[in-house]
């Protein structure tokens, strides 16, 4: 028979497994309101806003303001107008509520109330929002503006915009007093608002929304003022006061908070920290239970329940988005709260974001936390490891059709299936990729792969590498040698590949790169000087901006088709390194705009380039160095010809320019925003007019394998800092 002692511990057993067991349920628990059509959303959320402001602002102004029938339409059209585009502020597209009027017609409707001589308080209050605080006379208008305001009758919510707004204004402009007393009246005003009862809780809703935003770091003291004045005492609005003092207590405890991922860590300030939380949460827990359909306070206990390891985080999920089934801060606080560093898991954000997939929501922001959650498993594991778990590939391919048959979608069916193509090749699916992108043919969109950190042209010559057994193998051939630093065996083996190919084979591009990389590593990890060009092709090359072309003397021509030239090498020599070569300006519309040399750190983002650029303007006489050609800060004298050398060296942030064996720049300390994940650089000149042609020749390399005496030397700053543009 089974003894007490052992009766006992297999019933702690047993209910440790039930518990456990009742965890993952709930962890995979249907989203509440999810299947439900008349869900209450953010679209209709938006509508209600929309009808809240225009009932604080036009509909005011017809009862209390300075009328006049000259007026009386061009305020009401302006004012709702300015309803629609503070109820759009920062939404989801979707969510937006319909343009009643153009941004020309806005603009028509001020210049007309302003030559009327419109004297409301409040609508000269939403001109100057319009206007440039540049123009003449606007800080007397903004100190006649308060001072009216404090006297009409405008509503609470009208007012608090005013001096809010206005208070940072006149701080800015040195005018602390003035500044401070609006602040002041702006914290009557929220305490007044806290125990005003003719506020609707609706109302009570829709101006802390507006608000919450603002109870952050800087503006703290103004909060904990208001709090401090209505902590514990009786109100009017018991809801308003509770969501206000919970929510300033979570941002008090987060401005305390070690940067430890463990929060049960000690640090300074650990009993206050534990304070603010505990405070915090019994406010939100008791305005959540006034109003539990009101979802702005169950989202802050997410990450008070992380904070506690309280363990409650789906619990206020769940309730968040009861009341309201696509509440954004909610997904985006629980999809936080399941990172590793919290207790979470990387299968446990996996699921949550399959299961707001599964919703299939798409009028909503629901399934685009299937994206976001995928991106954030990208980040969590360092990698794309995770992305290669059974079942992703297929719930990427459902999400872009989805996105694909949207109605209202911000891009086009072929973006979608470029995706798709892009997908399969982060994720191995080869033949997938290539039937579909032959399946686009010239509707297929290349950009994609940067979206998933590939480099276009060749992650689309690779899918093409990897759907062929002999030059697959040859691939995974050669990534061995590099493994084994066998550099120069992996261009001989690939250079061998590339005889039996075809001149238009598209595996060419990948191949041609990697053995035109694999020679310049040879070069490079021995010290020597590594020849760049010499070759018939464009091997090792990204043409980012213009045409470019070797010919067959291996030298490279840069056409410039629109607006700039750039050809990036695709090579990664760090940020040591030496560069040597000769540049002609061959030939440009407009001389004096014609340049060309080095585009260092260059990274492309999407459709964004950053880069540190190095350019030499021959008919200007002048050498730019900036961060990038719009942002130019420094120029420096020098001697130059049609066709000049120039010997580049880089070390971490510092540069030493040499031109035609002179020194141009000495030392010179780059910006320090320079990401460490860049190492490329480009060859080409910014904003060279179509037609505009560069030569580049004898173009070599070599790793930097000390540091450079030239570092000891004082930084220099030219005094002139203008190149003509």
């Amino acid at each position: 028979m089974m003894s007490d002692t052992n009766r006992s511990r297999l019933l702690q057993l047993l209910l440790i497994v039930f518990c456990a067991l009742g965890c993952v349920s709930a962890s995979h628990a249907a989203i509440p309101q999810a299947n439900d059509p008349d869900a209450y959303t953010e679209k209709q959320f938006r509508l209600d806003l929309l009808d809240y402001n225009k009932r604080s602002m036009s509909q005011a102004y017809l009862k209390i303001g300075k009328r006049d029938p000259k007026w009386d339409d061009l305020v009401v059209e302006l004012l709702d107008a300015q309803a629609v585009q503070y109820t759009n502020s920062r939404v989801f597209h979707k969510a937006r509520v319909p343009v009643e009027v153009s941004k020309e017609r806005k603009t028509q409707i001020i210049k007309q109330l302003k030559e009327l001589n419109c004297d409301d308080p409040y609508v000269r209050y939403i001109i100057l929002l319009n206007s440039s605080s540049k123009e003449e006379g606007y800080r007397d208008s903004v100190l006649d503006i308060c001072l009216e305001m404090s006297g009409s009758k405008y509503p609470a919510n009208c007012k608090r915009s005013v001096y809010w707004h206005f208070a940072s204004y006149l701080q800015r402009q040195g005018l602390e007093e003035k500044s401070a007393a609006l602040v002041q009246q702006w914290i009557d005003l929220i305490c007044e608002s806290v125990d005003d009862q003719s506020l609707a809780l609706e109302d009570q809703y829709f101006m802390f929304r507006m608000s919450q935003d603002e109870i952050k770091s800087q503006w703290l003291p103004r909060w904990q003022e208001v709090c401090e004045r209505i902590e514990g005492k009786e109100v009017a609005n018991p809801w308003l006061a509770n969501a206000i003092i919970g929510f300033y207590h979570a941002e008090a405890a987060w401005e305390l908070r070690s940067h430890s991922y463990d929060y049960t860590e000690q640090h300074k300030g650990w009993d206050d920290f534990v304070n603010h939380l505990s405070v915090a949460h019994d406010h939100l827990v008791k305005a959540w239970e006034l109003a539990p359909h009101i979802p702005v306070v169950s989202y802050k206990l997410i990450k008070i329940s992380v904070c506690q390891s309280a363990g409650e985080e789906r619990l206020w999920f769940d309730r968040a988005v009861d009341a309201q089934v696509d509440y954004y801060q909610a997904y985006s606080y629980y999809l936080w709260a399941s990172r590793p560093r919290w207790g979470g898991s990387l299968d446990q954000m996996y699921a949550f974001g399959v299961e707001c997939l599964d919703t299939g929501r798409f009028d909503t922001r629901i399934p685009e936390f299937f994206y976001e959650a995928m991106i954030k498993l990208h980040k969590e594991a360092d990698g794309y490891s995770y992305w290669h778990e059974s079942g992703v590939y297929e719930n990427f391919i459902r999400y872009y059709e989805h996105k694909k048959h949207e109605p209202d979608s911000r891009s086009s069916p072929q973006w979608w299936d470029s995706m798709k193509v892009a997908i399969g090749w982060r994720l191995g699916k080869y033949e997938q990729a290539a039937q579909l992108m032959d399946q686009l043919g010239d509707d297929f969109i290349i950009k994609v792969f940067s979206k998933l950190s590939g480099e276009p042209v060749l992650a689309a010559s690779e899918i093409y590498v990897r759907i062929n057994p002999t030059t697959d193998a040859a691939a995974d051939s050669a990534e061995k040698l590099w493994g084994q630093k066998r550099h120069r065996r992996a261009a001989e083996l690939l250079d061998a590949t590339l005889l039996d190919l075809a001149p238009d084979d598209p595996a060419r591009v990948y191949l041609e790169n990697k053995a035109a990389q694999s020679r310049w590593k040879h070069r490079s990890e021995q010290g020597v000087w590594a020849n760049l060009l010499g070759r018939n092709d464009l091997g090792g090359w990204d043409v980012e901006r213009g045409a470019w072309s070797m010919d067959n003397q291996g030298r490279l021509t840069g056409n410039s088709l629109d607006n700039g030239l750039a050809a990036v090498c695709r090579l990664k020599f760090g940020y040591r390194y030496e560069l040597k070569a000769s540049l002609e300006c061959l030939q440009a519309p407009d001389p004096q705009q014609a340049n060309g040399g080095v585009l260092m750190a260059y990274q492309v983002n999407g459709s964004k380039a950053y880069h540190r650029d190095i350019l030499l303007f021959p008919e200007q006489q002048s050498i730019l160095a900036a961060r990038t050609f719009k942002y130019a800060t420094e120029s420096y004298p020098a001697e130059l010809q049609q066709k000049n050398t120039f010997h580049l060296q880089v070390w971490d942030r510092h540069v030493r320019l040499t031109v035609n064996d002179v020194v141009v720049i000495e030392h010179r300390r780059m910006p320090r925003k320079l990401s460490r994940t860049v190492y490329r650089f480009a060859l080409g000149g910014y904003y060279n007019e179509p037609g505009a042609t560069i030569r580049y020749d004898q173009l070599k390399i070599r790793r930097l394998q000390q540091r450079p005496d030239w570092l000891d030397l004082p930084t220099h700053t030219p005094s002139n800092t203008e190149v003509s543009r």
